[in-house]
């Protein structure tokens, strides 16, 4: 890989870390749920989640990912950690969904 293309692959990585950190806050919903049960459903999709970014990436980048801003660690290690912050909103966004809830926008 050349200089220009890995200072291209790093700035557009740090542009999606940015454009992620910016998403618009979700609700969940599926008519017909009580709140309890959703939370239930909530509570087992951010477990699920949680645990398979940490397969995925190591305890230690997947917790306290939302973080990854600290300057003192190398860039690459907050690339990671917020890679798997991602990984673990995506994996939580399809649990839900695979459970038939919607995203909307919060209000």
């Amino acid at each position: 890989m050349t200089t220009i293309n890995r200072g291209l692959s790093i700035a557009l990585l740090a542009a999606a870390a940015i454009a992620a950190g910016c998403a618009a806050p979700t609700r969940w919903e599926k008519p017909g749920v009580e709140a309890a049960e959703q939370r239930t459903v909530a509570d087992q999709c951010r477990a699920s989640a949680s645990a398979q970014a940490d397969r995925l990436y190591g305890r230690d980048y997947s917790r306290g990912a939302e973080d990854f801003g600290d300057r003192a660690e190398p860039f690459g290690v907050r690339m990671a950690r917020s890679e798997a912050a991602n990984t673990r909103d995506r994996l939580f966004a399809e649990c839900m969904t695979s459970h038939g809830y919607l995203a909307r926008p919060a209000k």
